[in-house]
């Protein structure tokens, strides 16, 4: 008999998948300026120590505390001094997105920073590094290991200037996108899990082949981890440059789309929280804001005609350059070049609401100390997803938790699932739902507030099959003998009832065994194998006569015992010296001793053995006998 048991297992991966969105609280860039948004909306600080030129990053912990912060040349901690070895990175301090901070997976005190090279530096900068930071030295306030720093991304050396990330799709770890201007351009993809950052990227082609030297531009990912975009921002006016791409956050690979006129240089690049909007600073013969509607993905022409100038003024007030969502659901803009301007930044005050709806402000953001320049943070673009979920196994339960800022007066739920009925549907805050099948599932949300304002928020959910674990069919075996059972491999991990984590488990006798595995989306099940013992022999001592022998002599005998069992029987008995002394079940001339009668059957199994005692009755006397018709008298 063969029991299949399935476990479904939601692990700690929680802390990653629903973590708050306090990782992308504070805001540290430009010349000593920065942002904290823990009370929902911005509030300028005066406390940076930094100037960053474009590119930079800060990272707080998911509370909303400050760790600390970049330009990618050097690092500062919470007390915004200058980390222990936290200088010297590799970067181009003046690069696009020059550095990305994000914290180890399954680590509660070792974070990685990534560093790309760029086009403003004399010798130039190429290539792409990370180092890691351990925060529980210096007191807590951190240091990059000397033997971890600037180390080579493996086939990065073409990279520079751009650096993305989002969550994988699994909510096992990140993805980490950087750009190599090779002679054929790629966009590699590096894994970053609990193992580390993995040596082997996972290599996309681009749509267009820009050359190694003088190309900067600017990426970002969609938050849901759905969509790339590429702008370059070289001269190319009139020219279909800008790259669009279909991102599956599950392998790390990106899909062309189609290439785009973007109507000029791009400055930067942000998604709508909900992805469903796409939005570009561009510089030509003026600086102007673009939105682009994400539904029209699937046709060139329409998409192009979807754009919307926001906003555009003269290039003399000051150009537009990096955009960056928030935590608030709003798109920040630097505006550097300006007199005044570089005081203060524009926003996007509804950027999932099509055309004028989405509420631009010009230079709505007061900044009291510092001035922006031509970045903002590089945060994991996850961090600002409107809901995530945990969970994505057949029968389980798939966890959802709104992440809405601020938080809706109602919220309707819809999990693209009709065969799950009326649990299709839900308007809890942060609802479970089990999946009736597996497959990919649109799950789609929508934010309601009292002023009439909605938003509208759509993700794809992969539910998973259970892994498919197999020990075989239930073993027989002889007693007290090595069993090898064997699971099929290719699972993140094993666990066998034994305690042993292998692929494969020899067990030592007959019994109930399982193993439970883990496949790598985190869907676990187990099988249970019946090792069960070989029907022994059957032995019948209804007609046993043990026939003593006499006189010292060996006149005894064992004889009348039937023997049952699976053919071939092998019979052999032993005296008490361990002496073979026939091999037939009746056995004769026996002097006085201890016999063992020793089985083995056609299964090849030794079973246990079977004593019987031969005794002497003694001398016998003959006081009479009648031999044909002769007296025969003896003592």
């Amino acid at each position: 008999m063969k029991v299949l048991i399935s476990i479904f297992l939601f692990l700690a991966l929680l802390s990653l998948k629903v973590s708050a969105q306090g990782e992308a609280f504070n805001w540290y860039f430009g010349n000593h300026a920065a942002l904290n948004f823990s009370t929902g909306s911005p509030v300028s600080l005066s406390d940076s120590k930094m100037y960053a030129g474009a590119g930079c990053t800060s990272l707080s912990d998911s509370a909303g505390n400050l760790l600390f912060y970049s330009n990618g040349g050097t690092i500062w901690n919470r007390n915004h001094q200058e980390m222990l070895n936290g200088t010297g990175l590799n970067a181009d301090e003046s690069a696009t997105q020059a550095a990305l901070g994000l914290k180890a997976p399954g680590s509660d005190h070792l974070y990685y920073i990534f560093t790309v090279g760029g086009t403003h530096t004399t010798p130039l900068i190429f290539g792409a590094y990370y180092s890691v930071i351990d925060l529980s030295l210096d007191g807590g306030l951190g240091a990059v290991l000397p033997w971890q720093k600037n180390i080579p991304l493996p086939g990065a050396d073409s990279a520079m200037e751009v650096i993305t990330a989002v969550a994988c799709a699994n909510q096992e770890g990140f993805w980490v996108f950087v750009r190599s201007f090779s002679v054929n351009n790629k966009i590699l993809a590096y894994l970053v899990d609990h193992s580390g950052v993995h040596q082997t990227p996972v290599v996309s082609p681009c749509l267009y082949n820009f050359s190694f030297n003088g190309q900067a531009g600017t990426s970002k990912a969609s938050p849901d981890g759905r969509y790339y975009v590429y702008g370059p921002s070289g001269w190319h006016a009139g020219i279909s440059l800008t790259e669009l791409y279909e991102m599956n956050a599950y392998t790390g690979t990106m899909t062309p789309v189609f290439l785009f006129n973007s109507n000029g240089i791009n400055h930067g690049a942000e998604f709508s929280a909900n992805s469903e909007f796409l939005y570009l600073s561009c510089d030509l013969y003026g600086t102007t804001i673009e939105q682009y509607d994400m539904s029209y993905l699937s046709d060139p022409v329409t998409f192009q005609n979807s754009r919307y100038q926001v906003y555009s003024h003269s290039s003399q007030i000051g150009n537009f350059y990096q955009m960056q969502l928030a935590p608030d659901g709003k798109i920040y803009i630097t505006q550097p070049m300006g007199p005044d301007t570089s005081k203060f930044l524009s926003v996007i005050s509804n950027p999932s609401q099509k055309g004028a709806a989405c509420g631009f402000q010009f230079s709505a953001i007061p900044l009291v100390k510092g001035r922006c320049s031509n970045g903002l943070p590089t945060f994991i673009q996850s961090y600002f997803a409107r809901f995530v979920f945990a969970g994505e196994c057949l029968g389980s339960p798939t966890y959802f938790t709104s992440r809405f800022n601020p938080a809706p007066d109602s919220i309707a739920w819809d999990f693209d699932d009709p065969g799950s009925g009326a649990h299709n549907f839900s308007d809890s805050i942060n609802p479970v739902h089990v999946f009736s099948d597996t497959g990919f599932f649109h799950v789609t949300t929508t934010a309601f507030y009292l002023n009439g304002h909605q938003e509208t928020a759509t993700r794809l959910v992969r539910i998973a099959p259970l892994p498919a674990v197999n020990l075989g069919a239930d073993k027989t075996a002889c007693p007290k003998t090595d069993v090898l059972v064997e699971a099929n491999a290719g699972f993140s991990s094993y666990l066998w009832s034994t305690g042993e984590n292998s692929v494969s488990v020899i067990v030592p006798d007959t019994g109930l065994y399982w193993v439970r595995v883990l496949d790598t989306k985190g869907c676990a099940n187990s099988d249970t194998i019946h090792v069960k013992s070989f029907p022994p022999p059957m032995i019948d001592e209804t007609d046993l006569v043990l026939s003593p022998t006499t006189c010292g002599g060996s006149t005894g005998a064992i004889t009348g015992l039937t023997v049952i069992g699976t053919a071939p029987l092998i019979v052999e008995w032993k005296n008490g010296s361990n002496q073979s002394v026939g091999d037939t079940i009746d056995l004769y001339h026996l002097p006085v001793d201890n016999y063992t009668l020793v089985l083995s059957d056609g299964n090849g199994c030794d079973w246990p053995t079977i004593n019987y005692t031969i005794n002497d009755i003694g001398d016998v006397l003959i006081a009479y006998c009648h031999c044909v018709g002769i007296p025969l008298r003896a003592t």
